[in-house]
């Protein structure tokens, strides 16, 4: 339903428009508080005519506020819009405060907005409403009258609450009744905050105290798509009324807002916990960065398409009461959340702004089902594909593959479905602004890659380097923005920017590094420039970014002497990783035990020996693996570790066969026990093994392991304990045949600076900074082959590699042994 444009709200005059990142931090509470905390006085004006004298001040001093306040707003409004110094000053004047004395006009600038709840932004220059921790509270409050009522309530009502639980995948939650009743105060005070808006504009009557009457006729009148009704009306009628209409007061507040997206969306994630957003997959795109991509993306005037809109973050105009050109002159919204409808009309209604706000799932909309071309900004929510149903999994997937011709992967994350399902609404030479996370070193991106390559110009890509800089306060997550150019002609012929970002800079900035005015290095970041066409989908982006100076062509690759393997799978670490009290608490015998190195903090340095591990048996680590349980006869119904697990371990259930010995009996005993004790049924790997569920892999011990997630540098380590290790190390067994010497060489080589270097093109990195090498990843390391190098050239580096595991063990500084091994490994590069 599209609505038309709605009145503009009163401006003093436009200004220019200043950089968003320039904006003082928005207050945390409702009420402003001077930094003194005393009471404002009036003093005595030095004119002796003032109408304000020593004699009763303080008494005229409130009936003059008011009288100043009265003139700021607009007849019979609580609150008044947004308001400078010079209106502020020039209203006082009028009423007769001396506003010539410097301490009278900040004595009534804070007892002003003491009374309002406002605050200065330095970037429009006017004061502004604060919106914060005490309508959180009192949305708080309201919903805790709810929650009793709805875990007492009516089958049918519980039945559309499941209904609307299942919608929005809240039963992903904890706590989803509490989380529904809050929502529903906020839906009901959204809706509140249009009607006032409508009302102010004479298009309808004063809000009326039978709110559910007063919204339908809101929306027989306006057509309005934020006043239909959804279960939150049902949840909130069940709401104490002297705890809601605090809330629906509040209203004033909002459609007085310069920031209605932010401080809307802001009022959602505050009464939303972090955990359930996180598992719901939504963030909110800080408002820096949403003008950055609006201010992009909308350069020519489009129509705007804003997909899972919610509170408009990326459509919405920066600033209620300014005019900007890169505010879009027509948005169309789409949001599958009748909440979401609210929260996005309620935004663009206050900027008084034309719109076509759509209930739809994006993901199954039609490009023919919409009357226009669209530039697209969009923050699609980054749930898991885990986490949604196998059937609505298939429909999406059928649809993006008929749309594009790609094969996604069916376990890619929602987001790059959305992706590549919006560039369908693309106007030709349209531009389209994605903000997800980072996908470029993933394999389910692979074949996005190809797409965009084939069919788009892309034109940057900006990374925000994570570790340094974190663009969702709350997600972890890697914060990527592909901006992308729809082309008939000549696609993919320019230049792509990669632009990584180390420190946050003025929004002014991204701009222009986006829009090629920036180039290589700069004070916050860098940028590289490559020609579109010499891009690869199978080539791993992240590291485009960050150059690497080696050449490595000549090189051949580790794969070609050596296998990577997973640590071994147990299924069930807690049960199959044992300590020595444990060992000596149930009697295991050794026979049935092997060395073990559990965690990667477990072997700090570049080589394991026996005395490292003894020294873990001796802290009681669990350094024990419950091994060569091949031969063991188990009973059949011991397979059925199911009932091991639901029942208490009885003295019959494992290895009640009289024949085996004892030393089984009690291995048997243990595992019935352990088991039992175990706080969660096994895992799939464990559930595979099926009879042989006591049997984990059976492998040699590797002779160098390798750590797996790191934040600085991977490790690959000597073992020379011969213990096996679990899935939180690699195992690296060799192919070939290797001297000593030859092995502690390519150790050297491997864990050189500049093979540390080389692994950020084969690791895949992390939102929290952490960089993961996976097996096949660590098997396309170029390398130099021990059995190819000059004797003496072996040698120093093994001597070189001795010299870093006696420093390491020292605690010393590595940096010379790195350099003296990067000198060897450049003679030979």
């Amino acid at each position: 339903m599209t609505e038309q444009k709605q009145s503009e709200r009163p401006v003093e005059n436009k200004k220019q428009e200043r950089t968003i990142g320039s904006v003082v931090a928005r207050g945390k509470s409702d009420t402003y508080s001077s930094k003194s905390g005393r009471k404002p006085e009036l003093v005595q004006g030095e004119p002796s005519d003032s109408p304000i004298g020593p004699v009763n001040m303080k008494a005229q001093w409130e009936s003059y506020v008011d009288e100043t306040l009265d003139r700021l707003s607009e007849p019979n409004k609580p609150l008044p819009y947004s308001f400078t110094r010079r209106e502020l000053f020039r209203s006082a004047a009028i009423v007769g405060i001396p506003v010539w004395d410097e301490e009278t006009k900040n004595q009534l600038e804070t007892c002003v907005l003491d009374r309002l709840g406002y605050e200065w932004d330095d970037t429009l220059e006017r004061f502004v409403p604060v919106i914060g921790d005490e309508l959180t509270s009192l949305i708080h409050a309201a919903a805790e009258t709810i929650t009793p009522v709805l875990r007492k309530g009516s089958s049918n009502l519980q039945s559309r609450i499941d209904d609307w639980c299942d919608e929005h995948g809240f039963h992903r939650l904890d706590n989803p009744v509490e989380i529904i009743a809050r929502h529903a105060v906020f839906y009901c005070l959204v809706k509140a905050t249009v009607y006032e808006r409508y009302y102010r504009d004479d298009e309808l009557p004063e809000f009326s105290v039978n709110i559910r009457q007063a919204f339908q006729l809101a929306g027989e009148q306006t057509g309005s798509p934020a006043f239909d009704e959804c279960v939150l009306d049902e949840v909130a009628a069940l709401a104490d009324e002297s705890t809601l209409e605090p809330v629906l007061e509040q209203r004033h507040r909002l459609v007085a807002s310069e920031y209605p997206s932010e401080d809307i969306g802001g009022l959602f994630e505050a009464i939303t916990p972090k955990e359930s957003r996180q598992k719901l997959g939504q963030f909110r795109t800080p408002r820096d960065i949403a003008f950055l991509m609006r201010t992009w993306a909308t350069t020519g005037g489009t129509s705007v398409l804003d997909p899972g809109m919610g509170a408009c973050a990326l459509s919405a105009p920066s600033f209620a009461s300014w005019e900007s050109s890169s505010d879009p002159p027509q948005m169309t919204g789409i949001d599958r959340s009748q909440l979401g409808i609210a929260l996005g009309t309620a935004v663009m209604t206050i900027h008084g702004k034309s719109r076509d706000i759509r209930k739809d799932d994006f993901l199954t909309l039609d490009p023919d089902e919409l009357d226009d071309d669209y530039t697209v900004v969009m923050n699609p929510p980054y749930s898991r594909s885990e986490e949604l149903s196998t059937e609505y999994t298939d429909t999406i997937h059928q649809t993006v593959e008929q749309e594009t011709g790609l094969n996604l992967s069916k376990n890619a994350p929602l987001y790059i479905h959305f992706i590549a399902h919006a560039t369908q609404f693309l106007a030709e030479d349209g531009r389209a602004a994605f903000i997800t996370p980072n996908y470029l070193d993933k394999d389910y991106g692979e074949a996005l890659k190809e797409y965009l390559l084939a069919e788009y110009d892309i034109k940057a890509l900006l990374l925000f380097n994570p570790g340094e800089v974190s663009v969702f306060d709350e997600a972890v997550t890697t914060g990527l923005i592909t901006f992308v150019e729809r082309r008939e002609d000549n696609k993919g012929e320019g230049d792509t920017r990669f632009i990584q970002v180390d420190e946050m800079p003025e929004t002014g900035d991204l701009l222009s590094a986006v829009k090629g005015g920036v180039e290589d290095e700069a004070e916050w970041g860098s940028v590289t420039t490559i020609d579109q066409a010499a891009l690869g989908p199978e080539q791993n982006w992240r590291t485009v970014f960050d150059p690497i100076d080696v050449d490595t062509e000549q090189l051949t690759t580790l794969g070609e002497i050596a296998t990577v393997n997973r640590g071994i799978l147990t299924g069930k670490n807690d049960v199959f990783c044992v300590s020595q009290s444990t060992v000596e608490a149930h009697e295991l015998d050794k026979s049935h035990l092997s060395r073990l190195v559990r965690k990667g903090s477990h072997v700090p340095h570049f080589d394991m020996v026996v005395e490292d591990w003894e020294q873990h048996r001796d802290a009681d680590k669990e350094v024990w693996l419950l091994y060569h349980l091949d031969d063991i006869d188990v009973p059949s119904k011991a397979g059925d570790y199911a009932s091991a697990v639901t029942a208490p371990p009885s003295e019959t259930a494992l290895g009640s066969d009289a024949a085996q010995d004892n030393g089984v009996q009690r291995l048997l005993s243990y595992l019935e026990h352990s088991l039992h004790q175990s706080v969660s049924l096994p895992n799939r790997t464990f559930q595979d093994r099926g009879d042989s569920w006591f049997i984990v892999d059976l492998r040699d011990p590797p002779p160098i392991l390798v750590t797996t997630v790191n934040r600085d540098r991977c490790r690959f380590i000597l073992n020379e304990a011969d213990a096996r290790n679990v899935n939180s190390l690699h195992s690296m067994y060799l192919d070939v045949t290797l001297t000593d010497p030859e092995i502690k060489a390519l150790l050297a080589y491997l864990n050189s600076d500049i093979v540390s270097d080389v692994l950020r093109e084969h690791e895949r990195l992390h939102a929290d900074g952490m960089r993961k090498l996976e097996p096949n990843d660590a098997e396309d390391i170029p390398i130099l082959d021990p059995r190819n190098l000059p004797a003496h050239t072996v040698d120093a580096l093994s001597e070189a590699f001795d010299t870093l595991c006696e420093t390491a063990r020292r605690d010393e500084a590595l940096t010379d042994v790195f350099e003296e091994i990067d000198e060897i490994v450049q003679q030979e590069l």
